[in-house]
């Protein structure tokens, strides 16, 4: 029998021994019953399971038929405990931004924030890191620092209001210009529940409060 996996899209972290799923493709938060969640701990556990069992599953629109051998939670569900630094990580040093930063900066700015709400989770992710990746800028002089200086006096003139989805998908596409390559950090809270999203590059939050931050459990991690 094949094994299971998470879909692509699909992240999933643990929390007070519970399971939570974010399904990018559908735009939502999940929580698997009890009896799911048995099953999907003995998988990791390189249990067998009943034909029936592995099919309901899959049957939530969260798992897959998977051969590599990879651990069925994926990579968010072992590691990226901390999604910062440990004791907050120093940013390179850099040069200062120039003008045409703060143009391209509110561009990305205003493209994401008026997709906000018109288009799917989904297709904002797959064009932010579509952007991302078309490294129009190379060049020595122009690094992190000085670019979020001026992403971050920009955002000023935006809705800041729920808006940390529309402002992480803008700094990726926007650090992505420059060659510079992030990642998009989704985590939850639980009691009550709250979600966030940020950038990171390496084990750095880009533009956050360190703090707020750790408070989070990274469930998705998309690069």
């Amino acid at each position: 029998m094949a094994g299971v996996g998470l879909r692509p899209g699909v992240g999933c972290c643990e929390i007070g021994g519970n399971l939570y799923f974010l399904d990018s493709h559908r735009d939502r938060y999940v929580r698997i019953s009890p009896e799911l969640q048995a099953i999907v701990h003995r998988l990791e556990g390189g249990e067998d399971v009943e034909p029936a069992q592995v099919q309901a599953l899959l049957a939530t629109g969260l798992f897959g038929e998977d051969r590599t051998g990879s651990p069925i939670l994926g990579p968010t569900s072992i590691g990226l405990s901390s999604p910062v630094g440990q004791g907050g990580a120093r940013r390179p040093r850099v040069k200062e931004a120039r003008f045409h930063e703060g143009i391209l900066a509110s561009l990305y700015l205003g493209l994401f924030h008026m997709l906000a709400k018109r288009i799917s989770l989904r297709k904002s992710i797959a064009l932010a890191i579509w952007l991302s990746r078309r490294g129009f800028w190379r060049s020595s002089e122009v690094q992190v620092d000085g670019l979020l200086g001026t992403f971050s006096r920009v955002s000023q003139l935006f809705p800041k209001r729920n808006t940390c989805l529309a402002d992480a998908l803008a700094l990726k596409a926007y650090l992505g210009f420059y060659d510079i390559q992030t990642s998009l950090i989704f985590g939850i809270q639980t009691s009550p529940f709250r979600a966030h999203c940020w950038v990171q590059q390496g084990e750095v939050a880009l533009g956050q409060d360190l703090e707020v931050v750790r408070s989070f459990h990274p469930v998705l991690v998309m690069s």
